[in-house]
């Protein structure tokens, strides 16, 4: 009988292993693992987040009518903010980088001047016109950016390369203050980064093509 006790032992050990490695393969396939849950959360998780980004880029255009007023109050100052990085250049090729229209390393060659001020780009001036008044109404943008420095030629813009590029200021105060009329009242106060000094304003906003732009920008003492 002692004999057969060394063939048990090595079938009792076989069976064993045999056990272990099904378990394992088991647990490999459904995922009883807590790491395999991980990655598994992972993998459900993932395509929610992608859809979650992938809708609010289609959802870039807002619906004014479906926004609370709140809602409209916080579009009302976003749009007041990107106004106040056209205003902030003091050079036309500065208010180009802060659009995205030029790159801000960009260089005119001699070839690209039309006289002794003036440098044609390569950008569609109707372009250049419809991204300024996603900022600002036809009006502000008349009397005021349409002379800074810009011109058309040939039916695309032309820019007076003079200036600082970019001026660099802190937003430190921007409420809403009322609503008037068909206006949104915000008063707003930054700082020039490099001076301290200190500006004060209040600036309106109006509905225009389903969203808000500035009409007005007016200093406060």
């Amino acid at each position: 009988m002692k004999k057969y006790w060394k063939y048990i032992i090595l079938v009792l050990i076989i069976v064993g292993v045999i056990i272990a490695f099904n378990s394992k393969n088991f647990e490999e396939e459904f995922g009883n693992t807590p790491n395999n849950n991980t990655n598994s959360n992972s993998n459900v998780n993932s395509p929610k987040r992608d859809n979650i980004s992938e809708n609010k880029n289609e959802n870039e255009s807002v619906d004014l009518t479906k926004l609370t007023e709140e809602e409209k109050n916080e579009l009302g100052k976003e749009k007041v903010e990107g106004f106040l990085k056209i205003y902030r250049n003091e050079s036309p090729k500065g208010i180009l980088v802060s659009l995205g229209l030029l790159e801000p390393n960009h260089e005119f060659s001699p070839e690209d001047y039309i006289d002794r001020i003036y440098a044609k780009t390569n950008i569609k001036y109707n372009d250049f016109k419809s991204k300024m008044l996603s900022y600002m109404d036809e009006s502000l943008f008349s009397q005021y950016f349409d002379n800074l420095g810009f011109k058309e030629s040939d039916g695309l813009l032309a820019v007076s390369d003079i200036g600082e590029i970019v001026k660099t200021y802190e937003v430190t105060s921007l409420e809403f203050v009322e609503n008037q009329e068909d206006k949104k009242i915000y008063n707003i106060e930054f700082k020039d980064v490099d001076s301290g000094e200190i500006e004060k304003a209040q600036i309106s906003v109006i509905e225009s093509n389903n969203t808000y732009v500035v009409d007005k920008y007016e200093k406060l003492i």
